[in-house]
């Protein structure tokens, strides 16, 4: 359980342009606890350098592994191809950009 002063901890699914920004302006005001790209690409190794563990896993089914082991407060959704069911959504607020 986190504490009341603690980062709000958000889950990062970006495939496509906007995922650098993203990332950037996330990683400013939360911990971020996962970032799903499927490139292994410049992107990915600045969220690695931030200590961000990068998942290139993306499916639908990989995802809510991910959303059910971190418990993210909120996962934050860039450019990602698929869609996600209503019970993964109904797990925690999740915000498309």
């Amino acid at each position: 359980m986190r504490s009341d002063n603690a980062r709000p901890r958000v889950l990062l699914l970006a495939e496509g342009p906007t995922a650098r920004s993203a990332l950037e302006a996330l990683v400013e005001r939360f911990t971020v606890v996962g970032f799903v790209r499927r490139a292994d690409d410049d992107v990915a190794q600045e969220a690695r350098q931030a200590n961000i563990p990068v998942i290139t896993e993306t499916s639908v089914a990989a995802i809510e592994r991910l959303v059910i082991a971190l418990a993210p407060d909120c996962v934050v959704v860039s450019s990602y191809d698929r869609v996600l069911s209503e019970d993964l959504l109904a797990r925690c607020p999740f915000v498309n950009v």
